[in-house]
């Protein structure tokens, strides 16, 4: 033994050794004697969570590292291990919560950096995502994590012209990298933009050519597709587009989907017509105002949110589901085993929705007086939100159906939207959609709004003063750049119509 070396620092490099070869029952043993004889060393206990979580056991380890923390509160790695086993065990809220603690003892930290962007892309914040990876890469201009995290928060922004940059970026930082798999994932996204954001050169058709023999394989038809289209060669998309969505295609997931919107459309059309008194359009209650900007995916409801928080009074939330946050709070307050559902939520739980649902406004709101949300599941809950917010507004996009089906058929979704992969389910899922509009809006006049992409990619100032007036907010004439695709789907109309009209 070295002559500096205490009995219990021993211990603890033994114990370390154990680790290392992990032999945990060992570890552990030691470790157990250790924290009874040393219960304030906070090294030990970390050391017990680590045992714990490489068996998988994350309660314990938990508490393990908990007990750490409390001993010393600012050591960020040990704050880290928390946070992780947060988000295994489902506890989202207090995951960033605790990286939120992490960034206020070393606001530089690489790692937490990295988990708290991963954190709020997660969370549908990307301007908070954004923030976090670009901090990383004011010290780390080359960290390809904080770039990819940064050119998708950029892309959720709406702002495809930075995320371009980016994803090119990575390609140009990967040409000396055997593994190409980085610069694969970059090429596709690239090549899925609209048209004014490709860059269509012969390094990206060589990564595509790469891609395609790899997992990627799918990916890749739905790219290829993009850059035919924007370059007119419609035969080739047409081909690639038909093979990309006969390859996710799912007629039972399709049936599925489209049954359960089916199903809330029948029971909305049996509703009674709601008594409304007159509002004034200003925020009430002190809460923010919520407006919900709803139609299918691809009808321009980003672009009317992009639009509307020209205003500084608005805070952009994006497509974040805080309905299913306030109702999985709800739920863990009541103790409750099962989920609970928006559209058939019991008028008993609703008043203490209410109040779940204020508060996550003006964490969300920031200060703000309007929170503006793009989620298109939200059709389905319009009568909810009416009941649980006094002031809740919607406003409904729709757009020329032909060109939104051609806009859904064109794209590869990161997940659901089963529908989108068949034209005839396309079809009935924005009539079933429109319909949930128009039965929203007979129920509820005085709350909902109809505005068309035609009408708002014409950048005429007196449709957004409509849409501005009717949710109280003041007009701004501050433009934003607009690149209208009407009419995108005139080339395909006769492939469209001969998909309509095929059987099966």
């Amino acid at each position: 033994m070295a002559v500096d070396q205490t009995p219990l620092q021993l211990g603890i490099r033994q114990a370390g050794e154990k680790l290392r070869a992990q032999d945990f029952a060992a570890a552990k043993a030691l470790l157990t004697t250790l924290s009874a004889r040393a219960p304030k060393i906070a090294q030990i206990w970390s050391m017990l969570g680590y045992v714990h979580a490489s068996e998988k056991d994350y309660g314990k380890a938990l508490n393990f590292y908990y007990q750490s923390y409390l001993i010393d509160p600012e050591n960020v790695p040990v704050i880290l291990s928390i946070a992780k086993l947060q988000k295994l065990l489902g506890f989202k809220e207090a995951h960033l919560r605790t990286l939120e603690t992490a960034l206020k003892a070393d606001p530089h930290d690489k790692p937490a950096l990295q988990l708290y962007g991963e954190g709020k892309a997660e969370e549908e914040d990307p301007e908070a995502a954004a923030a976090a990876f670009s901090a990383i890469l004011r010290v780390a201009p080359d960290d390809l994590n904080a770039l990819y995290g940064l050119a998708f928060a950029h892309e959720n922004m709406g702002d495809n012209g930075a995320a371009a940059d980016l994803y090119g970026k990575i390609i140009t930082s990967q040409r000396g990298n055997e593994d190409k798999s980085a610069a694969l994932g970059a090429a596709c996204k690239i090549a899925s933009f609209p048209h004014q954001h490709i860059v269509h050169t012969e390094e990206l058709e060589h990564l595509l050519d790469l891609a395609f023999n790899s997992s990627r394989r799918i990916k890749v038809m739905f790219a290829r597709a993009a850059i035919h289209v924007r370059a007119g060669a419609n035969h080739e998309a047409w081909e690639q587009l038909l093979l990309a969505n006969n390859a996710m295609r799912s007629e039972e997931l399709a049936r599925k989907a489209l049954a359960e919107k089916a199903s809330v459309l029948s029971h909305v059309r049996n509703l009674a017509r709601q008594s409304e008194a007159a509002q004034d359009r200003q925020a009430i209650g002190g809460y923010p105002r919520p407006v919900f900007i709803l139609g299918p995916s691809r009808s321009g409801k980003s672009l009317l949110e992009k639009m509307l928080a020209t205003n500084d009074s608005v805070r952009r939330s994006y497509e974040a589901d805080i309905v299913d946050k306030c109702l999985s709070q709800l739920a863990q307050e009541l103790a409750l085993t099962e989920p609970l559902t928006a559209w058939r939520l019991p008028e008993r739980l609703k008043k203490p929705l209410s109040g779940i649902f204020g508060s996550e406004l003006k964490r969300v709101a920031g200060g703000r007086r309007f929170v503006t949300n793009t989620n298109p599941s939200y059709i389905e809950n319009v009568g909810l939100l009416s009941s649980i917010s006094e002031d809740a507004l919607f406003i409904f996009v729709s757009r020329n159906k032909q060109d939104q089906a051609f806009r859904i058929f064109e794209k590869l979704y990161a997940r659901g939207n089963s529908y989108a992969y068949d034209m005839n389910s396309i079809f009935s899922y924005i009539d079933m959609y429109t319909e949930l509009a128009s039965q929203w809006t007979r129920l509820f006049p005085s709350r909902c709004l109809s505005v068309t992409y035609e009408a708002l990619v014409t950048g005429d100032a007196e449709e957004i003063r409509r849409v501005a007036e009717f949710a109280g907010m003041e007009f701004t004439s501050r433009s934003i750049e607009i690149h209208s695709d009407a009419g995108c789907s005139v080339p395909f109309q006769e492939e469209i119509e001969r998909l309509l009209h095929t059987s099966g």
